[in-house]
């Protein structure tokens, strides 16, 4: 009898896990676009609060927190790598408002988009400049 039970318990964090997994998947393909709980928790047949609760022991964030930190990593890569002007940097990654943009950027980078542009411009020229040719 406990070979069932625990056989049981081992299959059912398998189909969590797997759901989580998906939804993770889901997010991140999706993350420049709005997400609504709805869909994740069709998705997933989960209640909002179990997905919550499931997602956040396993990434240690919501989901909708996880979307935001893809977001902005986008976003610090495209300020990096593209002369492309903050607003539309914003709209690529999901953001229509490009003042809410700048407020959740500086909050997680300590800097504004175009100061944390100009930064990564300078230290690399620094970088450049130090390394003997």
């Amino acid at each position: 009898v406990s070979h069932c039970c625990v056989e049981k318990t081992e299959l059912s964090h398998a189909v969590l896990d797997d759901r989580i997994a998906r939804t993770r998947q889901y997010i991140e393909e999706h993350f420049s676009e709005p997400i609504r709980i709805d869909d994740l928790t069709l998705m997933t047949h989960m209640s909002p609060r179990q997905l919550f609760r499931i997602f956040a022991r396993v990434f240690r964030v919501s989901p909708m927190t996880y979307q935001q930190n893809l977001r902005l990593e986008a976003a610090q890569s495209l300020l990096r790598s593209t002369p492309l002007r903050c607003n539309e940097i914003a709209r690529r990654v999901g953001y229509t408002n490009v003042y809410y943009f700048h407020r959740v950027f500086k909050k997680k980078t300590g800097l504004p988009p175009r100061q944390y542009r100009l930064s990564r411009i300078q230290g690399l020229a620094n970088e450049g400049a130090s390394k003997p040719l």
